[in-house]
């Protein structure tokens, strides 16, 4: 049978799918010629702002990416846990307080005794301490220390150790490795935010591009559907054959798919996008699909430093050697803290007292001021826990370096793949610019070729494929220099930017 397609006949297309039903000329017409929509059509769960924001610059991107990113709020969580376990640490210099009241009010001895004392930890591993107590009744004759005048005595000791714990101890071990913990989470920090924000950047420009390529098959599209008119003028005219008006509508119906193609890799990438781009609530903001004259800065080749000048910064610059400079300073904390285990002990002790009040007896034994000192100390000589702990912390020095070598060569190796991505991009766009020109110079021969009648319209439709095929690569060129851009930008340690 004959179709007949806004006048002009056409050739039978059979269905192979017996049984369904058969579009009519008119509607297959319609079908192709309908616009495919140019934003979002399906319920994607965007915000309302979804389908009016069609431009975000990347500083933005990169900023809410940072502030807002939950890998990031996760690690920022480390600094509290970090700050925790510090205040933690230094809680083991806090004073104490003690104290107690016991009677005996049965037996053959009643007593009544009661006592208030205080100690404070010093910094340098020692203490001092004072306090009160009050011994009254029947006091046992063994427990004749317990006796005080009726005022009570009162109470001052020191105790200062002379070699062991003298430099250091565990108190301030800990807590020394506490504050390098809490030092440690702000190159982590930094490490995430750099991932996270290389990560954003290439999420915006694989966004801009792809709304750069859906441009591209609009395009193409407008092209044939403009074409329409002017071939179904020459068939009335009798230039051409009837079937060049079939070919076009084949043409308009292959680029509205290409269109609904690129549609979709424009809401895929802008929906990768939202993981990174979040209002101030923390929640995703889905764009729509970006201008094409806000699309790419201005193509501009980055000048470089001199190789080792940008290697140099990277090694100071990178969170990682920050990082293992914090674990090494930890275990130097701790080698010295297991050297301490073998020193021998000897404190310098000091003790006062003075009761007040009426004597407890006749003999006023208690009345006389009390001084008490001297040194107090044990070794251990066989020194297995000091020599054992110190092999440990030794041998987890020993890997630290190994480990920060291998990843100061990987910083040098990513600095080095990062200059060689941009050199690449950068001569793969000048070609891919020179190639889109020709294509589009012999694009246009061809079409006015078509227009004289010296081409057919599948001839034209290669070249115009052509032209949009190298528009694409223009496009994916760019979007390839500026992410390798930023990958040289983070090999360095520094956020992404368009310079």
């Amino acid at each position: 049978r004959d179709w007949s397609v806004t006048g002009v006949q056409t050739c039978a297309l059979p269905i192979s799918n017996v049984g369904q039903f058969s579009p009519t000329p008119i509607e297959l017409s319609r079908s192709v010629l309908t616009e495919v929509p140019t934003d979002f059509v399906a319920d994607l769960g965007g915000s309302d702002e979804t389908d009016k924001t069609s431009w975000v610059e990347l500083t933005t991107v990169i900023e809410a990416a940072v502030r807002y990113f939950p890998s990031i709020q996760e690690t920022l969580a480390m600094r509290e846990i970090a700050s925790g376990d510090q205040l933690a640490a230094l809680g083991q210099f806090d004073y104490k307080l003690r104290a107690m009241s016991l009677t005996m009010p049965l037996g053959f001895y009643e007593t009544q005794r009661a006592a208030l004392a205080a100690e404070q930890p010093l910094w340098n591993g020692g203490a001092v301490s004072g306090g009160y107590r009050l011994g009254r009744g029947d006091i046992q004759p063994w427990y004749q220390e317990r006796v005080t005048n009726e005022g009570g005595e009162f109470a001052v000791g020191m105790n200062i150790p002379l070699i062991k714990n003298r430099t250091i101890d565990d108190r301030r071990a800990e807590l020394l490795k506490a504050e390098q913990d809490l030092l440690a989470v702000e190159p982590l920090i930094q490490q995430q935010s750099l991932d996270v924000a290389l990560l954003a950047t290439e999420a915006y420009w694989s966004w801009l591009a792809a709304s750069a390529k859906r441009t591209i098959q609009q395009e193409l599209l407008q092209i044939a559907l403009q074409r329409k008119s002017q071939i179904e003028r020459s068939i009335e005219l009798g230039d051409r054959a009837p079937a060049a008006n079939i070919d076009n509508l084949r043409l308009i119906a292959t680029r509205q798919t290409a269109v609904i193609n690129a549609q979709r890799r424009v809401e895929s990438a802008a929906i990768k996008l939202s993981l990174f781009y979040r209002d101030e609530t923390g929640s995703p903001v889905l764009m729509g699909t970006a201008s094409v004259e806000d699309s790419f800065p201005q193509f501009r080749i980055l000048d470089l430093n001199p190789f080792e000048t940008d290697a140099e910064f990277a090694r100071r610059n990178r969170p990682e050697l920050q990082f293992l400079g914090n674990q090494a300073e930890r275990l130097r904390i701790e080698l010295e803290q297991t050297g301490n285990l073998g020193l021998p002990e000897l404190n310098l002790v000091l003790d006062a007292a003075q009761d007040v009040g009426a004597p407890s007896s006749s003999k006023r034994d208690k009345s006389p001021f009390e001084l008490e000192s001297g040194l107090v100390g044990y070794w251990e000589p066989q020194q297995r826990k000091m020599l054992g702990k110190q092999q440990a912390v030794r041998g987890k020095l020993t890997q630290l370096r190994f480990k920060r070598q291998l990843v100061s060569d990987k910083i040098v190796a990513e600095l080095r793949d990062a200059r060689s991505a941009l050199n690449a991009a950068a001569r793969k766009y000048e070609q891919t610019r020179a190639n889109a020109e020709l294509a589009q110079q012999t694009a246009n021969l061809f079409r006015r070729s078509f227009q004289e009648g010296d081409v057919d319209l599948i001839i034209l439709n290669l070249y115009e494929e052509a032209e949009a095929s190298a528009k694409s690569d223009v496009i994916d060129s760019q979007a390839e220099y500026l992410i390798a851009q930023s990958l040289y930008q983070v090999a360095q340690g520094e956020l992404p930017r368009v310079p």
